[in-house]
């Protein structure tokens, strides 16, 4: 029988944030899903994302990515978000969860659709600051998403974009959801490396 890898290091949010996030997530996936729906224009790519359809035979989403001027890189997908940073690697997090599965890619094809990077949890002690890193980083990015989404539609439209989502798996108002992505980023910068 073959033995298993023992991780040397684990990453750690603190339980306010592991309990949030998941909810977070799986609401904000959804609001991404009403976003390019909205009958006046895709909002993601109004943001700047770029559509990379799946390939024909591919039963998946269509992808939406943006590259950041200082190298970063987020891809959206129905079932998840990678986010990836030079000299930090990339995370991929899949929707129904806040784990993020650690790899040494920073950036994914930009050009065509792909399916979501080949991960696992990190288990070093740099893999763990580094996953740390890229969630605040994420979570940071999304508030200032959804900080835009405020200032470009009026505030009903996002209230109905929550409204719309199964009530038991509500995270947090409309109103509260830039406040509370900030308060994840901020959870994820303080998140505890064990070894």
């Amino acid at each position: 029988m073959p033995t298993l890898a023992k991780r040397s290091a684990y990453l750690l949010l603190p339980a306010q944030a592991r309990n949030l996030a998941p909810k977070l997530l799986d609401q904000q996936l959804w609001c991404w899903g009403c976003d390019i729906r909205r009958p006046e224009g895709n909002l993601l790519s109004a943001y700047g994302l770029v559509k990379l359809a799946a390939p024909e035979g591919v039963k998946q989403s269509s992808a939406y990515t943006l590259c950041f001027v200082n190298g970063a890189q987020v891809m959206l997908w129905g079932f998840g978000v990678f986010y990836g940073a030079p000299e930090h690697g990339g995370i991929f997090v899949k929707r129904g969860g806040f784990t993020a599965l650690y790899t040494p890619v920073p950036r994914l094809p930009t050009t065509a659709w792909c399916a979501a990077p080949e991960g696992a949890p990190p288990d070093t002690a740099q893999a763990c600051a580094s996953t740390a890193h890229l969630l605040a980083e994420l979570s940071t990015w999304i508030a200032d998403y959804e900080a835009w989404i405020a200032r470009q539609t009026p505030p009903e439209y996002r209230a109905a974009c929550v409204e719309a989502w199964f009530a038991h798996k509500r995270a947090v108002s409309a109103e509260a959801m830039v406040e509370a992505w900030l308060s994840i980023a901020e959870a994820c910068r303080h998140a505890a490396i064990l070894s």
